[in-house]
């Protein structure tokens, strides 16, 4: 079993070593709309990674629970575009097997 912490997607060097000072070495984050571009979360995996850390876990809400697919709106299959677009990203870059979308309900969460 592995212990983490959650980060924001924006932690300094500073936080990030104190994450590992407490001897917790896996982290995960939650990223908004503006950051779902692989520059992004080429930049995350590269901080957390000089700081000695793992991330194993990027989630985001605003695709995970977007009311636009929920609801089939107008502009649904843009956001599936972008969903899928998201995991394609999360993939190439960590290589995640535990990249999660979470939906309203906390007990049911889609690990890929």
């Amino acid at each position: 079993m592995n212990i983490s912490m959650y980060i924001e997607a924006d932690a300094t060097d500073e936080m990030l070593l104190f994450v590992r000072q407490l001897g917790i070495r896996h982290v995960f984050t939650s990223i908004r709309k503006d950051d779902l571009k692989s520059d992004f979360l080429y930049g995350l995996k590269e901080s957390t990674q000089r700081n000695g850390l793992e991330l194993i876990r990027v989630m985001s809400g605003f695709l995970g629970k977007n009311h636009e697919i929920h609801l089939g709106l107008p502009k649904r299959d843009q956001r599936i575009d972008e969903f899928i677009g998201f995991l394609e990203i999360s993939q190439m870059f960590f290589r995640i097997k535990n990249c999660i979308i979470f939906n309203n309900l906390h007990s049911q969460i889609w690990e890929l």
